[in-house]
């Protein structure tokens, strides 16, 4: 994992405890300005599994942008 502007983000080389391996988050990421991105349907179900205070503020953000269309 790297860590840039003081641990605000967080870069890792897979998810841990993931349901899904790196070849399918891969296959099943959507390109956005040519980048390929693991799908937000995904990131929700990741971080609304996780006990991270991190990860509760982050879900809080994603449903107040965009709702809890997931």
């Amino acid at each position: 994992m790297v860590q840039l502007s003081g641990g605000r983000i967080e870069i890792f080389d897979r998810w841990i405890d993931a349901a899904w391996d790196t070849d399918t988050l891969i296959d099943n990421a959507e390109y956005i300005d040519g980048l390929k991105f693991v799908t937000m349907a995904m990131v929700v179900q990741w971080k609304g599994g996780s006990s991270r205070e991190k990860d509760k503020r982050d879900m809080d953000l994603i449903y107040r942008y965009y709702g809890r269309r997931f």
